[in-house]
C-alpha cells in the first residue's frame, strides 16, 4: 500500500497566528497563494489538452489523466478555500480592532 503523506504548510502556520501580525500581511500571503493555485490550474488544463491531443491512443492515458485530475481537483479546492479565507479576512478588516486575550 501507498504510504501516508506528511503535510506541512507555512501559510497555515502564519494564518493560525495571524492575529499577531498585520491583517494586510495575511491577505497578501493568501492572495499570492491564490495566484499560484490559479497558475497551477491553467498549467494542468494545458497539460490535459496536450495529452489528449498528442497521446490520445496511448494505453497509459487514463492513468495519466487520473493523476492530472487529482491536481486539478486539489487546485480547485484550494482556490475555493482561499476565496473563503480572503472573505473572512475582509470581514475582519471592516470590524473595529479587538484583541483577544492570549492564554
Amino acid at each position: 500500500p501507498a504510504r501516508d503523506e506528511s503535510f506541512r504548510s507555512e501559510l497555515l502556520l502564519k494564518l493560525f497566528f495571524g492575529r499577531r501580525r498585520p491583517l494586510e500581511e495575511s491577505i497578501r500571503h493568501l492572495e499570492r497563494f491564490r495566484e499560484k493555485q490559479q497558475a497551477l490550474r491553467r498549467d494542468y488544463a494545458d497539460v490535459e489538452r496536450r495529452l489528449r491531443r498528442e497521446r490520445r491512443a496511448h494505453p497509459d492515458l487514463p492513468y495519466w489523466l487520473m493523476t492530472l485530475r487529482f491536481g486539478q481537483h486539489r487546485a480547485g479546492a484550494l482556490l475555493r478555500w482561499s476565496d473563503e479565507a480572503l472573505a473572512a479576512l475582509g470581514r475582519l478588516r471592516r470590524r473595529p480592532a479587538r484583541r483577544a486575550k492570549s492564554r
